[in-house]
């Protein structure tokens, strides 16, 4: 059975990705035969799409579509991967590596870890013993720049913190440990570390609740993860499980970062639809940056395209890369007892190629008018 079918295609706004209307309808109608079993009609149709060369020099609009017809013909040539977390996979150059070197392009990303952090902060100050649960802790970045904040808060009184550090890498883990043994020495505070490898799905309830008792004052962040989290097909109760969980450890505050767009459908066309709209939008943010253009055609292709290529390339039961709207985070959060911060609205300070509407506990990041990035900021007190 069809689902749903996205929104109508509306042409972008001047100076963003230039792509014939006819385009779309050729990549969105043969999405629509491969879901009823017409690959013969679509292979054609997606072939036409696919470049025998690329390099820094094609445009955003031909990479696009070369990179996502490439990953359709695994699909019509039914040798569909079996999904692995592109994060713990051996490449040429370390997903993690490649997150931080497209953050150079993508100012968002940085915005987003500074408004969350402002949350953090605001909710950690005035205690004096802290455990923050890192989900997806990477290299550490984001929690290096909240110690900091709080070091420089002359009215922070916080004395312990105790990190518990959550990634599927025990290289990413080791990186933080050592980076957090430099900034000690700096800090007017303590710090312990816990290193724990595995994903936050994988374990039970009491084992989290394990992982973070003997702690006080809870907070929880989780960027660039969560939609990394597994589920079976069209299931959308895992998530809501999982944050079930963590509303049962009772977090003063709760921050996520996530990408907006809907790759979590098993509707290839609404799964093109997204795509299409919002990786074109950042690959046209990646151009305003300073890089080189050999820089900037590494981060399309290489981390974009890996994403790209393991939304429309792996198995359906196995895709890592599944990202959501915003609003659905939202009622996550609403059905598992949260509520947004209210009492503390951050200090907004963005680059002009970085808009942002703010309500009470949400950012969304934009643009040239789509949202991009949604940062969540949400409490069970």
């Amino acid at each position: 059975m069809l689902s749903v079918p996205p929104p109508p295609y509306r042409p972008s706004p001047p100076g963003s990705i230039h792509v014939e209307q006819e385009t779309y309808e050729a990549f969105f109608r043969a999405c629509r035969q491969m879901m009823t079993h017409r690959q013969a009609l679509a292979y054609p149709v997606v072939e036409d799409f696919i470049l025998r060369h690329v390099d820094v020099g094609t445009p955003n609009a031909a990479l696009l579509s070369h990179i996502m017809a490439e990953s359709l013909f695994k699909r019509l040539d039914s040798n569909l991967l079996e999904g692995k977390n592109i994060y713990v996979q051996s490449f040429d150059i370390p997903q993690i590596k490649m997150f931080y070197k497209m953050a150079k392009a993508y100012p968002h990303i940085f915005v987003s870890h500074d408004i969350a952090n402002q949350h953090l902060a605001h909710g950690m100050k005035e205690l004096r013993d802290i455990t923050i649960l890192e989900l997806g802790i990477g290299k550490g970045v984001q929690l290096w720049k909240l110690l900091t904040l709080l070091m420089l808060d002359w009215n922070c009184r916080v004395e312990h913190v105790r990190v518990i550090g959550v990634d599927p890498d025990p290289a990413n883990l080791e990186d933080t440990g050592a980076s957090l043994a430099k900034l000690r020495k700096i800090l007017p505070f303590n710090v312990t570390y816990k290193p724990v490898c595995g994903m936050i799905e994988d374990f039970s309830e009491a084992e989290l609740a394990a992982m973070v008792s003997g702690g006080e004052n809870l907070f929880v962040n989780a960027a660039y993860t969560l939609h990394h989290t597994y589920s079976p097909p069209d299931d959308k109760t895992t998530r809501l499980r999982l944050f079930e969980r963590f509303a049962r450890l009772r977090p003063r505050v709760f921050t996520l970062i996530e990408p907006n767009s809907d790759h979590d459908t098993e509707s290839l066309s609404r799964r093109f639809h997204h795509c299409w709209n919002h990786f074109g939008t950042v690959f046209d943010l990646i151009d305003e940056s300073e890089l080189s253009s050999g820089e900037k055609f590494n981060i399309k292709e290489k981390f974009f395209g890996r994403e790209i290529r393991d939304i429309f390339g792996s198995s359906d039961r196995f895709r890592c890369e599944r990202h959501e709207l915003y609003d659905t985070w939202l009622l996550r959060f609403a059905r598992s007892g949260f509520k947004p911060v209210c009492d503390f609205k951050p200090e907004l300070i963005v680059p002009d190629n970085c808009e942002i509407e703010y309500s009470d506990g949400l950012a969304r990041l934009g643009f040239r008018g789509q949202c991009v990035i949604a940062v969540f900021a949400q409490t069970m007190y």
